[in-house]
């Protein structure tokens, strides 16, 4: 299915981490690295969405342990398209 902007119509991803389902960050395409994620053992969600941010029925749940520099600790990995969310403020989980 591809993947695309919402204002196209297309499909996009939403991902979180633990029970913050509001703050998600949004994929619009096949791969992406998140830089800016908080260290420590977290459960992450990723959710096929309709183009109006609704559920389109593909979800996961993965339990992840991110190093403290940012990024997974070695034994994950993430593919990368360069994209990378901005954090701001001091919750650890806006992007």
């Amino acid at each position: 299915m591809p993947l695309g902007p919402s204002e196209s119509g297309q499909h996009h991803v939403h991902i979180w981490f633990d029970d913050n389902e509001s703050d998600y960050i949004i994929v619009e395409s096949d791969t992406v690295q998140i830089t800016d994620a908080p260290a420590g053992q977290h459960t992450m969600h990723v959710s096929l969405r309709n183009a109006n941010h609704s559920p389109a029925g593909a979800e996961a749940t993965t339990p992840i342990t991110i190093g403290s520099s940012g990024g997974p600790v070695p034994s994950s990995s993430a593919g990368g398209d360069g994209a990378s969310p901005t954090s701001s403020g001091t919750d650890p989980y806006t992007y």
